[in-house]
């Protein structure tokens, strides 16, 4: 983040530069990031973990009701912390990860990212966005 106006150097003003790992800097991390609900193009219930800036970082796969959505929200949120509960991938269409139960079961997919560190940070994102994510959407 820079402060100061590019113009009138007003320290008061804050101007934000965007990047694509924009959305791992420390005053991301303190914004409020949500947990959106929406229902996919088979009109499942899923949920996405979104930043403050709108940057998607996981999204679930299909629920057949509100209510197993909202309990794999909360169980995202429970096991987001620990390193241990992810699984990193590689392919010809770039890094990606999986945030996953102990025995193993997705409770959430990353996006596709252009390289290990944008990966690795957005996993860093998730850990420490994720427990405090409120939920919004379909008319929370």
């Amino acid at each position: 983040m820079e402060y100061g106006s590019p113009k009138t150097g007003d320290p008061g003003a804050v101007r934000c530069q965007k990047s694509p790992l924009s959305l791992v800097d420390p005053y991301v991390r303190t914004i409020m990031s949500t947990f959106e609900l929406f229902r996919d193009e088979n009109k499942d219930l899923c949920f996405r973990l979104k930043t403050a800036s709108g940057t998607v970082l996981l999204t679930s796969e299909g629920f057949a009701s509100r209510a197993e959505a909202e309990e794999g929200i909360e169980l995202a949120q429970r096991l987001a912390p620990e390193a241990r509960n992810y699984e990193r991938s590689r392919s010809n269409a770039g890094h990606s990860f999986t945030l996953q139960t102990y025995e193993g079961e997705v409770v959430g997919t990353g996006e596709i990212f252009p390289s290990t560190a944008a990966r690795d940070k957005a996993i860093e994102a998730v850990k420490d966005l994720a427990p405090e994510a409120e939920v919004v959407g379909l008319d929370r």
